[in-house]
């Protein structure tokens, strides 16, 4: 599993909905707050990170970089 980092949690919320109709299984994560995070929301993404995004970008969702979720004590 790997975390999209996303700007806001409205944002975050967008863009589960959007992979969950296109059959994406997620769910938003509240993460720390820092400089790279942003306000600290990301999606976990369950499959195909590289297609998550682009349905995301697809459907005019912004993302802000991506970290596999064993990289979250790092942050």
């Amino acid at each position: 599993m790997e975390l999209i980092l996303m700007k806001t949690v409205t944002y975050a919320m967008k863009g589960r909905d959007v992979l969950t109709q296109w059959g994406i299984s997620c769910r938003v994560e509240r993460i720390p707050k820092t400089r790279e995070t942003g306000c600290g929301y990301v999606l976990a993404v369950q499959g195909d990170i590289n297609y998550a995004e682009n349905v995301l970008r697809q459907n005019g969702i912004r993302t802000y970089g991506r970290v596999p979720q064993t990289g979250m004590n790092r942050l």
